[in-house]
C-alpha cells in the first residue's frame, strides 16, 4: 500500500476534482472527510487508490451525506478495482454511480 495522498485538480475544462491516492482506510478515512470539507470539492477521482476498507467505504457515505444535506452530489469520476470491490461487497455501487477505470 501506498502512502495516502489528496491532491486537488482542474481538468480541461475547469472542473476541479480531488485526485485521491493510496490506501483509504482506518488512518486516512479523517483526512478525506476534512479535505473535502475544507475543500469543498465535491468530484473525488479514486482511480489511484489501491486499498480501501470499511472506514474508507464510511467516509465516502459521510462525505455524501454532507453534500445531500447541502442539495448537493458527491461524483465519484472514476474508481479502482479495489474501490470498485468494496461498493460491490457492500451492496452500494448503485449508490454512488460509480464508473471503473
Amino acid at each position: 500500500m501506498s502512502t495516502f495522498e489528496v491532491t486537488p485538480h482542474t481538468d480541461d475544462s475547469g472542473t476541479t476534482y480531488l485526485k485521491v491516492s493510496g490506501a483509504l482506510d482506518l488512518a486516512a478515512a479523517p483526512q478525506l472527510i476534512q479535505e473535502v470539507k475544507e475543500s469543498q470539492v465535491l468530484r473525488l477521482d479514486l482511480s489511484e487508490v489501491d486499498f480501501m476498507d470499511s472506514t474508507g467505504l464510511g467516509a465516502l457515505i459521510t462525505v455524501r451525506n454532507g453534500a445531500r444535506e447541502k442539495n448537493e452530489e458527491l461524483e465519484l469520476l472514476a474508481i479502482s478495482r479495489a474501490v470498485e470491490r468494496v461498493l460491490e461487497l457492500s451492496g452500494l455501487t448503485d449508490v454512488f454511480g460509480t464508473s471503473h477505470e
